[in-house]
């Protein structure tokens, strides 16, 4: 049944409503006036780029409770030049902490993605913290790459000039030490050394970025700390997955945030993209591992 005029104008005024940033900040400030938390919690997002993080965070940031620090603010991360091996790196903790001691929002949401690696010093430094780790299937990333730094996008995001080789070649161990190849253990980077020849593609080679940044999931042994969320799954049922996340970071996320989504078109239906098949290989398999992960999670969460 199709829906009428005014049901489809009425139904994107209130998700303009739920998601306008002005409305937020204002609501937030009324909160931290109202009701001052003065005990913070970070909340960290963690994944590989262009695997829904952004999505993630916005259904969380919206609450009037959470102070969404995203991944450029001054306060939480190193304000570093693009390309550098500083740029969006968090901040130490030391100076992490004096930003959380000021804080008056009950959870502090912050995505530093180039610091993924580093995710068993984050729990250390913050055990009382919840951490999130976002995944989405390797040819939905893979498309998104493509779309992002080699289309007219790049432009307008201040990455024009990107070449998916030399930035995806920082993951290899003999690359000059920074955050793509930080903490990679032996097999990993065995496994990078031996596909990298095969990648002769574009997509290739943002296959075989996707598949470093994964695998640390697995490598850094966080399965039983770190919620998995699967981005398509977050797709399919928002309602659902955000009562998940509710439980999992100890604080009610409002249902109306779900508004904010649209019907999304799932990468499932568009045709392969052309990858090496030794390369297309050990990405499903990591898929298939990272998918029963989520499942575990999901049902986890769905019985707590």
């Amino acid at each position: 049944m199709m829906s009428s005029p005014s049901s489809l104008f009425s139904g994107a005024l209130v998700r303009r409503l739920v998601g306008s940033h002005k409305l937020h900040v204002a609501s937030r400030a009324v909160a931290r006036i109202l009701f001052p938390c003065r005990e913070a919690r970070f909340l960290f997002v963690f994944g590989c780029q262009r695997s829904g993080t952004t999505l993630l965070k916005n259904l969380i940031g919206l609450d009037p409770f959470v102070n969404d620090a995203g991944e450029y603010g001054a306060q939480w991360f190193l304000q570093a030049p693009y390309g550098t091996p500083e740029y969006l790196r968090a901040r130490p903790f030391d100076e992490l902490e004096a930003g959380r001691r000021g804080e008056r929002s009950r959870l502090i949401l912050v995505k530093p993605l180039h610091d993924t690696q580093r995710i068993p010093e984050f729990l250390e430094a913050y055990p009382e913290s919840p951490v999130l780790f976002a995944f989405r299937q390797f040819e939905g990333v893979v498309r998104s790459h493509l779309s992002y730094y080699t289309t007219g996008r790049g432009k307008r995001y201040g990455t024009h000039g990107h070449d998916p080789f030399t930035y995806v070649g920082g993951i290899l161990a003999s690359a000059p030490p920074t955050w793509k190849n930080e903490n990679h253990t032996p097999e990993h980077a065995a496994q990078l050394d031996q596909l990298w020849p095969l990648a002769k593609t574009e997509a290739d080679v943002y296959a075989l970025y996707w598949l470093s940044r994964n695998r640390l999931y697995f490598d850094m042994g966080v399965e039983d700390t770190v919620a998995l969320i699967h981005y398509e799954k977050l797709l399919e049922s928002p309602g659902e997955s955000l009562e998940q996340l509710s439980r999992q970071i100890r604080h009610r996320i409002p249902s109306r945030n779900a508004l904010i989504l649209t019907e999304p078109e799932t990468d499932a239906k568009k045709n392969p993209l052309e990858i090496h098949p030794e390369i297309r290989e050990a990405c499903v398999a990591l898929e298939i591992r990272l998918a029963g992960a989520a499942a575990r999670w999901r049902e986890r969460l769905s019985r707590s």
